[in-house]
């Protein structure tokens, strides 16, 4: 059942939010929220990430599907403005276009859709608005202030559609879109269909998976859509290419490794090589490894090439222009005093280097380290750029 509310603001920070769903199910809805930043005169759209395991559901149905009948106008317009053809195929992860088309019929369902056509031109004084007293409901407020924590109800999102008019009355608002991980996702297929009535609409995505779109789409979300991607990220590095070259390697290494691999484990889990350069030799050149050995792998990489055909080996790469949040210094001290810094990155360039087998690989993709990485990335800009505000 959808929990919808209206309900909690921010009056220090001029922000007011309002949970529209906190529905989930697997390639459907996921829960998002609005808000109104009165700062920075923006409505933003947050779509959550992966939770629970309909969410890890969506995740797992990767394969690259076909949209081209889904897009809006102005992405087929953007095709022939980028190529000089009328059309290219564009491709997406399956279950994340699902999630997509869910959410975005549910924005118009509940009419937030048809509010955001308003939000590109001020809305006039003597516009017709909803009233906010009118549609606030105290009797089912409070029955909202006495429910325990695992109860349920819905909420008319009249009033959420109300108060975004009122806090918008007369002035110029923006739109932004955002998520993390699957959120993020979900928020770049999104931004391709809301940008054709909301032209200077951003999407701002943290830590986006990296099997998510094809070159040609990837290409055209460039013009509205950022992505965060914050150091060894597991999840924003992960494709199908990436992941059978992890296999490959993994393969390759058991098959030249020398030291007994219950030793390097130890090693591992008590930090005892802390400098890599101090730990032992551990592979030998492949021509030394023993005959049985040599004809596993070889075995190995042709039945690899053999079943090549049966997976997809499109690449696919992560939505929009890439900000990097790169760590640098002392990687071994507490995470709290790494110092970060932020560059562009092109998607192929991230893809290439593939994933990185490291404690921090999950440790990078969660959200709160992430707003670390960010704050102390700006933070290092404004030092750079003579204490201006980043």
């Amino acid at each position: 059942m959808a929990y919808r509310s209206t309900i909690g603001s921010d009056p220090i920070n001029f922000v007011a939010y309002f949970p529209i769903s906190y529905a989930s199910s697997p390639l459907g809805i996921l829960p998002y929220l609005i808000l109104v930043d009165k700062v920075t005169q923006n409505i933003c759209i947050s779509i959550r990430g992966t939770v629970g395991f309909s969410d890890l559901v969506t995740d797992l149905l990767s394969s690259p599907k076909n949209f081209n009948r889904q897009v809006s106008p102005w992405s087929l317009d953007q095709i022939r403005t980028l190529t000089g053809r009328d059309s290219e195929e564009m491709y997406a992860h399956e279950g994340i276009v699902s999630s997509a088309r869910a959410l975005l019929e549910d924005l118009k369902k509940v009419g937030i859709y048809e509010a955001i056509q308003h939000l590109s031109g001020p809305i006039s004084a003597d516009a017709d608005l909803l009233s906010p007293e009118s549609s606030y409901n105290e009797p089912q407020i409070k029955e909202f202030d006495a429910m325990e924590e695992e109860e349920q109800m819905e909420f008319s999102t009249s009033r959420a559609i109300a108060l975004i008019q009122h806090a918008i009355h007369g002035q110029q608002y923006g739109l932004v879109i955002t998520g993390h991980s699957l959120g993020a996702a979900v928020s770049s297929i999104i931004g391709a269909e809301l940008i054709e009535i909301f032209p200077s609409l951003r999407c701002l995505s943290y830590n986006p998976p990296g099997g998510l779109v094809n070159d040609t789409f990837r290409a055209i979300s460039e013009s509205f859509c950022t992505s965060i991607v914050v150091g060894q990220d597991v999840i924003s590095r992960m494709s199908m290419q990436t992941m059978k070259r992890v296999i490959d390697d993994m393969m390759f290494a058991l098959g030249t490794c020398y030291r007994p691999k219950l030793s390097i484990l130890l090693d591992t889990l008590v930090g005892r090589y802390v400098n890599a350069s101090a730990a032992p030799h551990v592979f030998k050149p492949f021509e030394s490894i023993d005959p049985d050995v040599r004809e596993v792998l070889q075995q190995y990489l042709a039945r690899a090439q053999l079943h090549q055909k049966d997976v997809d080996t499109m690449p696919m790469y992560p939505p929009g222009r890439i900000i990097f949040l790169r760590p640098y210094g002392n990687l071994t001290k507490n995470s709290k005093d790494i110092t970060w810094d932020a560059v562009w990155i092109h998607a192929q360039d991230l893809m290439d280097e593939g994933i990185l087998v490291s404690k921090r690989a999950l440790s990078h993709h969660l959200l709160g380290q992430g707003m670390v990485a960010l704050e102390k990335a700006l933070e290092s800009c404004r030092q750079r750029d003579g204490g201006q505000r980043a």
